[in-house]
């Protein structure tokens, strides 16, 4: 069952987060432009709207470079890398960290797995179909139908 799956950043959530920004700048004008009778109501549709708009506009997303690592019993386990994607892949030196699946959804192009460390740290990680090898791909979606199935 072990395997590992290089993972790079994935560059579609932060334009994602733009489009919703811009979608919701758009919708304050215009609800702006609806109460303009009264200028009390524009005021606090736009404060209100406010701090959402600066969290989607400035929320930075780490661009995480890293490996997801299965052993052979299931456990899942991070190894973060700052190498080039065409770098060999060498992991000798660098602690494997382990992690628990929170959730997880698995789509036709991208796998998208939500883990935590015992540390507290959260993070999601995005796998890109057309940036992993098929076989790497195919023992990522067996070990989450193993996993939901409660084998883990």
């Amino acid at each position: 069952m072990g395997f590992q799956i290089r993972v790079e950043g994935f560059g579609v959530v932060p334009q994602w987060r733009l489009a919703a920004a811009v979608i919701g700048l758009l919708g304050l004008f215009y609800g702006a432009w609806l109460l303009r009778e009264t200028p009390v109501d524009i005021l606090l549709l736009l404060l209100s709207g406010l701090p959402i708009l600066l969290w989607l506009f400035f929320k930075r997303e780490p661009m995480v470079i890293g490996v997801l690592s299965v052993d052979e019993a299931g456990q899942p386990g991070w190894q973060s890398i700052g190498v080039a994607k065409d770098a060999p892949l060498d992991l000798t030196g660098i602690a494997r960290q382990p992690l628990r699946l929170v959730r997880w959804h698995v789509g036709d192009a991208v796998i998208w797995v939500r883990v935590s460390r015992p540390d507290g740290w959260r993070g999601d990680v995005f796998v890109d179909r057309a940036r992993c090898e098929q076989s790497d791909w195919e023992s990522l979606r067996r070990w989450l139908v193993w996993v939901e199935r409660g084998a883990a």
